[in-house]
């Protein structure tokens, strides 16, 4: 799985409660005559978070942010009803080839400029990894 592969497969998910979203890549222009919220998906990075003693299984967090952007906070295409919608379908959600099942991490407002509030989720993908390995002795006697 790839960044490109993630970010994707979250803004069809979005877009499959009726949101407007793209990457991040695509900015949100402020634009106070908006009348309807628009979602942003951004991949933040991978974290090694352990590793077992061999090297043949580790752990990895994918991070993922959502930033919602639109010109109301409350009410039926609100903010607060917009970030609701894309948290009860996101919320343990595995899409295919995804290796593990989303988790929230934290939702916060980050500011109000221009007429427009934005509010961004944190989420996680937290999976675990095998790693063939080969010894190339593996058929040579030791003291040979």
């Amino acid at each position: 799985m790839t960044a490109e592969v993630l970010e994707n497969a979250l803004i069809e998910a979005i877009r499959d409660v009726g949101l407007e979203a793209g990457p991040f890549s695509e900015p949100i222009s402020p634009n106070p005559n908006e009348t309807k919220p628009r979602v942003q998906v951004g991949y933040r990075g991978i974290e090694s978070v352990a590793r077992d003693c061999s090297g043949a299984r580790s752990e990895q967090v994918w991070r993922i942010d959502i930033r919602i952007a639109g010109p109301a906070l409350r009410g039926a295409e609100g903010v607060y009803d917009c970030s609701e919608r894309i948290r009860n379908r996101l919320e343990g959600y595995a899409f295919p080839g995804a290796p593990a099942s989303l988790e929230l991490e934290k939702e916060v407002p980050t500011d109000e400029s221009d007429g427009i509030w934005r509010f961004d989720q944190h989420w996680k993908l937290k999976c675990i990894l095998f790693h063939e390995r080969q010894d190339p002795f593996f058929d040579r006697p030791l003291g040979a």
